[in-house]
């Protein structure tokens, strides 16, 4: 992040095609996500989804997802089809 927040060209370039952020196998501290998001709305004044997925490693990549716009890091979702 500190990278994109100097640098515009790269932030534009970083952001011009995301179509969205996906984290898991932990929280995303909710300062970062509120970087990230700060970033894109200058980037592309809109908003990118930023979505989670939850998991045991040992039963399933993915137990949960949060696929939907929060405003905050720690939504676990609901349960994948």
């Amino acid at each position: 992040l500190p990278y994109l927040e100097r640098d515009a060209d790269l932030a534009n370039h970083f952001f011009k095609d995301l179509d969205l952020v996906f984290y898991a196998g932990a929280a995303l501290p909710q300062h970062l996500w509120e970087r990230l998001e700060r970033l894109c709305l200058k980037c592309r004044q809109k908003r990118l989804p930023i979505v989670s997925g939850w998991g045991a490693t040992e039963t399933a990549p993915m137990v949960t997802i949060g696929h939907f716009f929060t405003h905050r890091s720690g939504i676990i979702g609901l349960p994948g089809p």
